[in-house]
């Protein structure tokens, strides 16, 4: 993730033509991010950049392997489905929306 990971996520998902629902209450935060009101830590964790973590997608059929493999190192925070976008929930599902997808190289 280097320019958010809506921004990061929205650009697999276009070249996919999928979309994602991304459930705020798995996204893992950094010790920094903890410390502040969780309503700011997840708005940063989505739309701020130069995290440098990995963001990658698997099949459903390989999820548990991945999981085995990665446990430390990895945290699953949605699922891929076919409405386009990303579709953001928190506590019970309940859909949130957000403003700003990431910093944005071609905007001046």
């Amino acid at each position: 993730i280097s320019d958010g990971l809506l921004a990061d996520l929205g650009h697999i998902l276009e070249k996919s033509q999928v979309g994602a629902t991304l459930d705020l209450t798995q996204l893992p935060l950094s010790s920094a991010l903890s410390s502040m009101k969780r309503a700011t830590a997840e708005k940063l964790a989505l739309t701020s950049g130069d995290d440098y973590e990995l963001c990658f997608t698997v099949s459903p059929e390989n999820v548990d392997t991945i999981e085995k493999l990665l446990a430390e190192q990895c945290q699953c925070i949605g699922t891929i489905n076919t409405e386009l976008g990303v579709i953001v929930t928190e506590q019970q599902g309940k859909r949130i929306a957000l403003k700003g997808k990431g910093y944005d190289h071609f905007t001046v």
